[in-house]
């Protein structure tokens, strides 16, 4: 691994790091003012939302970082910015009319049998959605134009900064927040990011020298639709062991799964970060037709991926009762589900960023096909975990589904990339 390679994912990593921190510092205050039951609603309405977006999205973030990454390393970068403007337009329609599709249906949809108030959860879920598949189009513009750093930090740190702020000044004049009052103070804060991160890409485009007579990619193509299918998968995917928990869990119980589900998603979210410097030269290599460059490339991220991962290891297994203790002491009963999830974990650190990959080599339709299998294994086996062992089945459902997906995107990368160094040689 050279040099330059790990000097961009230190800094990367840096810049990630700064609000990976803000944010789990407010999953302990969250923890802590909220109590397991409100951890439970908030984790619901995180993962609908998140839903919500993919559903909303079209497929646009993964279409926005690869198409914005070719037209910059093209010298294009205003027609560029100029299209994700585009996109945005288009994804605010979309964004909306699920959001008032949802404030009508919410009722019906709505478990009868819950004591959790679905009707409000799923509403501000939805509104908020909007802002989040925003901010979504608005980060991967920005780590196309190469402006990776900023990118992550305002992606990851503008609004954990904003809402400790915010709570910080309610705890100063001792007033106190429900756990709805909180949904709702995440969905304003959110819509002050999304326009905040709007500014800094407009910054950009002010700067840009070329003209904007020139011609902007084209908003729909193929590639889009096995984007959005691979997209909702995803999301689903990540998703579902938390949407589904109440129909075997309390929601005290779903607030202590959604807990140590969160410290697990921290080192996602640092594997995600590696991606944001690794899809876009994915996207160029292959552009180029660099078979050894994505090779490369794929090694480097199986590297730091599980450089970065290890200590984590440590900490989730040895130190998992402190850790969990520190939201408060309900929570320290989500020791063991936290040592399941990961040895999922693992594996995916282990493969690097193949699903990335997949998405940029134009393999897209494969990775949709893989999601699609795993997904429903997924949801097969949380019903046959479920039902008898609780939160402790859904967790070693998730963490199989996990390594199963993984190992399949990287056997599936490397037919490719073999299969295009083939055919290189062939010429």
């Amino acid at each position: 691994m050279n040099r330059s390679v790990l000097h961009k994912a230190i800094n990367a990593l840096f810049s990630r790091g700064i609000g990976l921190l803000l944010q789990l510092s407010l999953t302990v205050i969250l923890g802590r003012m909220l109590g397991a039951a409100g951890m439970g609603v908030f984790s619901l309405y995180t993962s609908w939302m998140m839903m919500f977006a993919s559903i909303s999205d079209l497929g646009m973030p993964n279409h926005v970082l690869r198409t914005v990454s070719v037209e910059d390393d093209r010298k294009k970068r205003n027609q560029a910015i100029r299209f994700t403007l585009s996109v945005i337009k288009t994804l605010l329609l979309s964004g909306v009319l699920l959001a008032f599709l949802m404030m009508l249906i919410s009722d019906l949809v709505s478990p009868n049998n819950s004591s959790i108030d679905y009707q409000t959860i799923l509403t501000l879920s939805a509104l908020s959605a909007v802002a989040f598949t925003i901010i979504r189009v608005l980060s991967e513009a920005l780590k196309g134009i190469r402006q990776v750093n900023l990118a992550l930090t305002a992606e990851t740190a503008l609004l954990p900064l904003a809402v400790l702020t915010v709570l910080g000044i309610l705890h100063l004049y001792d007033w106190d927040i429900s756990a709805q009052g909180y949904l709702v103070l995440h969905l304003i804060l959110m819509i002050v990011v999304t326009m905040v991160m709007l500014w800094m890409l407009l910054h950009f485009k002010a700067q840009s020298l070329k003209t904007d007579e020139e011609e902007v990619p084209a908003l729909f193509n193929r590639s889009l639709l096995p984007f959005w299918g691979s997209g909702l998968l995803n999301m689903w995917f990540m998703n579902m062991p938390i949407i589904l928990l109440p129909q075997f869990a309390t929601t005290e119980e779903i607030g202590v799964f959604g807990v140590a589900y969160r410290l697990i998603a921290f080192a996602s979210i640092i594997l995600v970060t590696l991606a944001s410097l690794f899809a876009p030269k994915f996207a160029r290599d292959f552009a180029n037709n660099d078979v050894e460059a994505l090779k490369q490339g794929l090694k480097h991220s199986q590297k730091l991926s599980m450089l970065i991962f290890i200590p984590m290891l440590i900490v989730f297994t040895v130190f998992a009762e402190p850790m969990l203790g520190m939201f408060g002491e309900e929570f320290k009963a989500g020791k063991e589900i936290l040592w399941i999830l990961v040895v999922g974990q693992t594996i995916n650190a282990a493969t690097g960023l193949v699903g990335f990959m997949m998405n940029m080599i134009h393999q897209e339709k494969q990775e949709f096909y893989i999601h699609l299998t795993t997904t429903l294994t997924l949801m097969a086996m949380i019903f046959l975990l479920g039902n008898p062992y609780g939160v402790t089945g859904v967790a070693v459902a998730y963490a199989a589904a996990l390594v199963i997906k993984n190992l399949t995107s990287l056997i599936f990368s490397l037919y490719h990339l073999n299969a295009m160094q083939r055919l290189a040689g062939a010429m």
